[in-house]
């Protein structure tokens, strides 16, 4: 397995965190990581829900949540033969703020290879998106 991270410290509660998190159809308005995400089941976000994301310079692919905690976090994965995917957003209170973990893991047969290939795209996929949530949660605040 082959682990990339990023962390942002955001000035809001975990509450108001999580009200942007959760709304998946939303990401491609605050994260330039993203250009389209589409629910491929109807309701709101919970465990078996797929999704289907465009990212620039990658394929579209079928991402599924495996776990979603209301105001904690959510995790999904997509995999392909030899590759599985699996990201982790989690959150915590820390000093009138929110702490905001950011995990993207690759395992597999492929993992090291895709991994080597990805990991400059990977980091900074991971950046723009801790910090286009701060720039929205954080004007949030102000509006």
């Amino acid at each position: 397995m082959v682990e990339f991270r990023e962390t942002v410290m955001i000035d809001a509660p975990p509450a108001r965190v999580w009200t942007v998190l959760a709304a998946l159809e939303h990401w491609p308005n605050w994260t330039p990581t993203m250009t389209a995400l589409e629910c491929l089941e109807p309701g709101p976000p919970a465990i078996g829900m797929r999704v289907r994301i465009t990212q620039p310079g990658l394929r579209s692919a079928v991402w599924e949540i495996d776990d979603w905690r209301e105001a904690l976090g959510f995790s999904w994965f997509t995999a392909s033969p030899g590759l599985r995917v699996s990201a982790e957003h989690t959150l915590g209170a820390r000093d009138g703020g929110c702490l905001v973990s950011l995990r993207l893991c690759f395992d597999g047969l492929l993992a090291r290879p895709v991994a080597w290939l990805a990991g400059r795209t990977t980091r900074r996929y991971l950046a723009q998106e801790a910090r286009g949530l701060k720039r929205q949660v954080e004007s949030d605040a102000r509006h």
